[in-house]
């Protein structure tokens, strides 16, 4: 089997172009003065920081797991570099 290029790969470049635009609007959306109040407004609504046990309720456990999920989801989209620019920095690499 041979890899093809992904420059080359309209399905991989799509996907790549739709990441980088889900990444940059979360960028885009809070780290404004309003989006960081709506952003604590989640990480509180979400548990963080909070223990998700809850003794002998395993159904709350894993309701308040999920809701930690939401804001944990929410901080990796914050954090990633958007899928073009990677593309691109592959690109521009020498192969070793």
């Amino acid at each position: 089997m041979t890899d093809i290029p992904v420059e080359q790969s309209p399905v991989l470049v799509d996907l790549a172009n739709k990441r980088s635009q889900i990444i940059r609007a979360y960028g885009y959306i809070f780290t404004s003065e309003l989006g960081n109040m709506v952003l604590e407004d989640i990480k509180t609504f979400c548990g963080v920081g909070k223990d998700p046990y809850t003794a002998g309720v395993f159904d709350q456990t894993a309701y308040n797991l999920g809701m930690q999920r939401v804001w944990l989801h929410i901080e990796a989209r914050m954090s990633l570099e958007p899928m073009s620019e990677t593309l691109q920095t592959i690109k521009e690499s020498p192969n070793e």
